[in-house]
C-alpha cells in the first residue's frame, strides 16, 4: 500500500500535468500557421503574438522567429511533465521498501512542487488570453505569477534533490538526472523567457501609457537583464553551486533573447545597442567556460559525498565485503 504522500503525489501530477498540457495544446494553436489549424484558432485566438508585439513595439521587442523558442519550451518540459506521472505510478522498490514506505520516487518530486508547477500553467493559460485580448496591465500580472511559481519550483526540486541527493545516487539514479538536465533546466528556460517578455511588456506599458520614451524604457530593460546576467553568475558560480550546478538554460535563452533584440533594431554605437552586444557575448561566454567548469567540477569535487544515507537504506542495498575481511558465504576448504 503506498503511503499518503504518494498518493498525493500522484493526484498533483495528473493534475499538474494536464493544466500543462492544455498550455501545450494552446500554444500550439497560437502559433500555428496551417489553413487546417486556422479555424480552430480563430475560436480560441483574435491576434497573433508577434502582430500585438508589433503593435505594441519598442526598441527591445525580439522578432518574430525567437518566438519559436516557445516551442522548444513546451516540447522540453512535456517530457519531464509524462516523466513525473510516470513515476508515480511506479509500484514499491524493489531495492528499498520497508513496510509502505517508498523514499526515492516521492521525495524527488514532492507535492508542493507538482501544485506550484500546476498554478505556473494556469496562470501561463490566463496570461496568453489576457494579452491575445490586449488587456495589457492583466497580462502582466499572470506574468508575475508564471514567473514566482517557477521560482517556488525550482526552489522546491533544489533543496528536495540536495536532501535527498544521495539516496537517489545510490537507488534511482535515473530520477536524479532527470531532475538536473529535463527538471531544473526546463523550468529555469520557462522562468528566463517569462522573465524578458514580463520586462518588455512593463517597458511597453510605459512607453504607450505612462508617455515615457520608447528609448528610455528599453534601456532600464536592457540593464536590468545585464544586472540579473552578472548575478546570477556569480551566485550560481561561488554561493549556489551546492544547488545549482547542473543548470545551464539561462544562459543561452538570454542570449537568444539578447540576439534577436539585436537583430531587429541594431543601431551601431547606441547605448542600447552596445550593452546588448555585451550581453549576447557575456552570455555565449559564460556558457562556453561553464560546461568544462562543470564537468571539472563533477569530478573534482562530487555533490553529496558528506551525505549519509539513511539505516533503513543502508541495510537494503548490498553488502561488499572489506577487501581485508573474507566473504562470510564463501565456502571454506580444508
Amino acid at each position: 500500500m503506498k503511503s499518503r504522500s504518494a498518493i498525493s503525489a500522484f493526484f498533483a501530477a495528473v493534475i499538474s500535468g494536464l493544466i500543462w498540457i492544455l498550455v501545450a495544446v494552446a500554444g500550439v494553436i497560437e502559433n500555428s500557421g496551417g489553413a487546417w489549424s486556422q479555424d480552430v484558432r480563430n475560436v480560441f485566438f483574435r491576434n497573433r503574438s508577434y502582430s500585438l508585439m508589433r503593435k505594441w513595439m519598442i526598441d527591445v521587442t525580439p522578432t518574430a522567429w525567437s518566438l519559436c523558442i516557445w516551442e522548444f519550451i513546451y516540447t522540453w518540459n512535456t517530457l519531464w511533465v509524462v516523466y513525473c506521472v510516470c513515476i508515480t505510478c511506479r509500484p514499491v522498490s524493489d531495492k528499498i521498501s520497508t513496510g509502505d514506505t517508498v523514499i526515492c520516487s516521492v521525495n524527488a518530486f514532492p507535492p508542493l512542487f507538482h501544485w506550484l508547477w500546476g498554478l505556473c500553467g494556469a496562470s501561463h493559460l490566463a496570461w496568453f488570453f489576457f494579452w491575445d485580448r490586449e488587456i495589457l496591465v492583466g497580462s502582466v500580472f499572470f506574468q508575475v505569477f508564471v514567473v514566482a511559481a517557477c521560482i517556488g519550483c525550482l526552489y522546491v526540486s533544489y533543496t528536495s534533490v540536495d536532501r535527498n541527493g544521495a539516496l537517489l545516487q545510490s537507488c534511482y539514479p535515473w530520477d536524479l538526472w532527470v531532475c538536473r538536465t529535463l527538471v531544473q533546466n526546463g523550468i529555469a528556460m520557462l522562468c528566463t523567457w517569462s522573465a524578458i517578455l514580463f520586462l518588455i511588456n512593463v517597458a511597453s506599458i510605459l512607453t504607450y501609457h505612462g508617455a515615457i520614451p520608447s528609448s528610455v524604457s528599453s534601456l532600464g530593460v536592457i540593464i536590468v537583464i545585464a544586472v540579473t546576467l552578472v548575478s546570477w553568475f556569480i551566485l550560481d558560480t561561488f554561493v549556489l553551486d551546492r544547488w545549482v550546478r547542473y543548470t545551464f538554460a539561462v544562459y543561452p535563452v538570454i542570449g537568444w533573447g539578447s540576439l534577436s533584440m539585436l537583430v531587429q533594431h541594431f543601431q551601431p554605437w547606441t547605448n542600447s545597442t552596445i550593452i546588448t552586444l555585451c550581453i549576447f557575448g557575456l552570455s555565449c561566454l559564460i556558457f562556453i567556460i561553464r560546461v568544462p567548469l562543470v564537468v571539472w567540477k563533477s569530478f573534482s569535487h562530487p555533490l553529496y559525498m558528506s551525505h549519509t544515507l539513511p539505516h533503513v537504506v543502508r541495510q537494503a542495498l548490498p553488502k561488499i565485503p572489506s577487501p581485508n575481511q573474507p566473504d562470510p558465504t564463501a565456502s571454506t576448504v580444508l
